[in-house]
């Protein structure tokens, strides 16, 4: 069982995001992009973990699924409503959506279906709650073009 520390580094299961600048080394494609758009998706929202078969990483980083409380008028629905889905609970980030508007969104597939990262395919098969939500946000993302998808293509 994990037992997080508020302070300590999170990596989020399933995504390969793009690296940013470490100097010497420059940043990934689309590397400053996607820490922009965590930082953005997670600022302010009340998150919680969840944890799946293995829940530390060899680097000491804690390994979780983040779901993400949002209202109805959150601008975070606006962006699922840009992801090219003709419905925002039919988003493969979306968990579950209330009556009232709000949902539950598992931030690690939001990235990867707005185009952000793809699938970290390596640990993926030990980490399973989410796989097929993965994959299915990937192959949207990509079929739609969005992120990096168009932006870092050869």
């Amino acid at each position: 069982s994990c037992d997080p520390d508020v302070d300590e580094t999170l990596r989020l299961l399933g995504v390969d995001a793009p690296e940013i600048a470490h100097s010497p080394d420059p940043a990934d494609c689309y590397g400053d992009e996607a820490h922009a758009f965590v930082h953005e998706m997670a600022a302010g929202r009340t998150a919680t973990l969840q944890f799946d078969v293995e829940c530390i990483d060899i680097y000491d980083r804690t390994l979780a699924w983040i779901v993400l409380d949002v209202d109805a008028d959150d601008e975070l629905l606006d962006v699922i409503d840009d992801t090219s889905v003709e419905d925002v609970s039919e988003n493969e980030a979306v968990l579950s959506m209330d009556s009232d508007g709000s949902a539950q969104v598992l931030l690690n597939a939001l990235i990867v279906r707005a185009g952000y990262a793809p699938v970290y395919d390596e640990p993926i098969a030990n980490n399973i709650r989410y796989e097929t939500r993965l994959y299915d946000a990937e192959a949207a993302a990509e079929e739609a073009g969005l992120g990096l998808w168009e932006a870092c293509s050869d």
